[in-house]
């Protein structure tokens, strides 16, 4: 059975993506073992960095739904926009991937299909550590951690730049969960730069 620690990896919603920007780390399917629902607990509830706030609900087996208001402007109404998670354990550390979205092509058009449904198969993944208050700090990647793993065999991948960099890991899940394992803090985050908060401040959706 898994150990849980506070060390994590985690990528929640609109939050990270306005920390990372254009860049991003995605991998083909989550890699190491399901969390068991004990430790799912500590996250679930209503979480805020800025606005807007992000509920997460555990559904089953490590897998969340995510969801957070976002405000149409042009049609004056709110529109709920839901995130798939999968969270697991690698090594006494805990991953959090985000499924990618996929904008409406043309033939879902034609298929009634909508927009925001997930890409399968693909995850994004980022880093952060839980404090002692239940806080999540989500710490700017070290990316040149994992372009390095990639340019020198030691990780199958592609890397592009163009307005950040986006990194495509499709080694196999266990490689990739060994070679995060291996790695320190300093190896994983950016520490010169400063995480960003979420803070927990509705615990109502805990089981």
């Amino acid at each position: 059975m898994p150990t849980f620690n506070r060390t994590f990896v985690a990528l929640i919603a609109l939050a990270l993506l306005a920390l990372v920007g254009c860049s991003s780390i995605t991998v083909d399917a989550p890699v190491g073992q399901a969390i068991t629902d004990e430790q799912a607990k500590d996250f679930e509830g209503l979480w805020r960095s800025g606005e807007p706030a992000v509920a997460v609900k555990h559904i089953a087996g490590g897998r969340f739904v995510a969801a957070t208001l976002d405000y149409d402007e042009k049609a004056s109404r709110f529109k709920l926009q839901q995130f798939d998670c999968v969270i697991t354990d690698v090594n006494g550390r805990t991953v959090i991937h985000l499924a990618e979205l996929k904008e409406k092509s043309q033939d879902d058009k034609k298929e009634g299909a909508e927009a925001g449904q997930v890409k399968p198969g693909r995850y994004s993944l980022a880093f952060g550590t839980l404090t002692d208050d239940g806080s999540i700090l989500l710490w700017p990647t070290n990316y040149d951690t994992f372009e390095k793993a990639v340019e020198s065999g030691a990780l199958k991948g592609t890397v592009v730049k163009d307005n950040g960099t986006r990194i495509q890991l499709t080694d196999e899940p266990e490689k990739i969960a060994a070679f995060i394992a291996s790695k320190s803090p300093a190896e994983l985050y950016d520490l010169d730069r400063k995480p960003t908060v979420l803070v927990r401040i509705d615990a109502g959706l805990k089981k």
